[in-house]
């Protein structure tokens, strides 16, 4: 990312469609426009995805936060003739709630050049702000701290990028409205939005005031930790200890764990993202690759012996929901990749670590079959496998439901002949129970009766069974 290459944060205000359309941005617009969560990147952030996720059961805030909380939603329901002058009103109870905060100044000489614009308010590197006297006026306060957050970014120097991934929390205020989001630079700026609050007058006032003073206390503890991050980064620099080159890959938390990486308790290092489509490595010089893997959440990484992981390359996965009792149930019979350990990680997702099985994906397999010019696409011995896998689910009442080929592997046994076993269990659930999810595209591989979080039923395996047998695999 260069700097002569990025819009200015006043025109991404002014146009939002020059940030968000931007590949060197992943803010969640348009749709298939976001990246994985950066909760999977760095631990303050970790913390703070969560902790903004669950406002409603966290602890009072102390009496003064509160007092704070109380003033900013009045000033944010108050009239101003201009933004400079909302500014100063919102900025005195900032400087209470978030000391150290620079307001109206460039934060490097580089970023000063770039003639990008001054953000209204940066805390060292942890966190920018952006505010707008009325909603609609002036642009959207969002869409200008991205492009600062870009700006800053780029205005670093490479060593410092080398080494991080750049977390920042981007506060936005446009008179009632108040959005945060946080941001991570990977192989693109990565954003999250958070929180949206929009204050009012009502007898609704008290729960405002109290869930933003929890926004308040959590938000001061991120700020402190992104400091902390920051002067142990410069530290290293200065000693000149050598980049990781994983840096920009995830480094999750677990769920139990305050803010330890659990990289380190396992003993795992990431070494690279795989393809959604071939399985192999994405390579993110090739934008086209690049983009289609942004939501792809599937990356090698080298196990170090610990909590039953091999000391060999192994596959980790990171999932919005995951059974890994049907997995370990096949995997049991060899069926499926071994299941070495899985947790759930702060960001809302299980993070499950496997067998980094030997083998090709079945459509695949099926492409290179067919350019054989031959008619028989997967081997008896392979739908045998599949068949047997769905039993097996289906004695426990448990349904697989996404049976596609790119979620069978194709391996070869001792004896040479061909081995299925099964990956993604993503959807997998118990039968009349589980449903599909609200997301899901209605394709011809379904059965008819499959629709948008529609309960899951075993025929539909069987659907695709038969369907496999008779397309498919064409078996003679």
């Amino acid at each position: 990312m260069t700097i002569s290459s990025l819009n200015t944060p006043s025109e991404c205000s002014k146009n939002p469609a020059v940030i968000y359309t931007d590949p060197a941005t992943l803010g969640g617009r348009p749709l298939g426009g976001r990246g994985l969560p950066v909760a999977l990147y760095n631990s303050p952030l970790a913390v703070l995805t969560d902790d903004l996720a669950n406002l409603d059961s966290g602890p009072a805030p102390p009496a003064r936060i509160l007092e704070l909380a109380m003033e900013f939603i009045r000033i944010s329901l108050e009239f101003y003739p201009h933004e400079v002058d909302r500014e100063r009103a919102i900025g005195v109870v900032m400087d209470l709630v978030f000391p150290g905060a620079n307001w109206q100044k460039k934060t490097t000489k580089e970023y000063k050049d770039a003639k990008g614009g001054t953000p209204d308010a940066t805390w060292d590197d942890g966190g920018v702000f952006e505010l707008k006297n009325e909603r609609g006026m002036s642009g959207d306060p969002t869409a200008q701290t991205i492009g600062d957050y870009e700006k800053i970014v780029a205005s670093h120097d490479t060593q410092l990028r080398g080494r991080s991934v750049m977390p920042m929390v981007l506060l936005s205020l446009a008179s009632t409205q108040l959005e945060v989001c946080a941001a991570v630079y990977t192989d693109a700026a990565q954003v999250d939005h958070l929180v949206s609050m929009n204050f009012h007058d009502s007898v609704h006032l008290e729960e405002q005031v109290l869930r933003l003073g929890r926004v308040f206390v959590v938000l001061q503890t991120c700020l402190k930790d992104l400091k902390i991050h920051y002067a142990t980064l410069r530290q290293k620099l200065a000693s000149l200890l050598p980049a990781d080159s994983s840096v920009h890959l995830p480094s999750p938390v677990s769920v139990s764990a305050a803010s330890r990486q659990i990289t380190a308790d396992l003993d795992l290092r990431f070494l690279y993202k795989l393809s959604r489509d071939t399985g192999e490595p994405v390579d993110p010089r090739n934008v086209k690759e690049w983009q289609k893997n942004t939501q792809h959440g599937v990356f090698v990484a080298l196990g170090g012996g610990q909590n039953g992981i091999p000391n060999q390359e192994v596959i980790v996965k990171f999932a919005r929901r995951y059974n890994t009792e049907a997995h370990q149930m096949l995997a049991e019979k060899d069926l499926a990749p071994k299941l070495y350990y899985h947790c759930l990680v702060r960001g809302g997702l299980t993070m499950v670590v496997m067998e980094n099985v030997q083998g090709i994906m079945a459509s695949l397999w099926i492409q290179k079959i067919s350019h054989l010019g031959t008619s028989l696409h997967l081997s008896k011995s392979v739908f045998e496998d599949v068949k047997q896998a769905i039993g097996v689910l289906h004695s426990k009442n448990l349904v697989f439901d996404d049976l596609r080929l790119q979620n069978i592997m194709v391996c070869q046994r001792n004896d040479h002949e061909a081995h299925a076993v099964l990956v993604d269990f993503d959807w997998a659930g118990t039968a009349g129970e589980a449903r599909y999810p609200a997301t899901i595209s209605k394709i011809r591989e379904w059965a008819p009766t499959v629709e948008a979080y529609g309960l899951m039923e075993r025929g539909h395996d069987i659907h695709r069974l038969k369907a496999m047998e008779k397309e498919e695999f064409k078996l003679i």
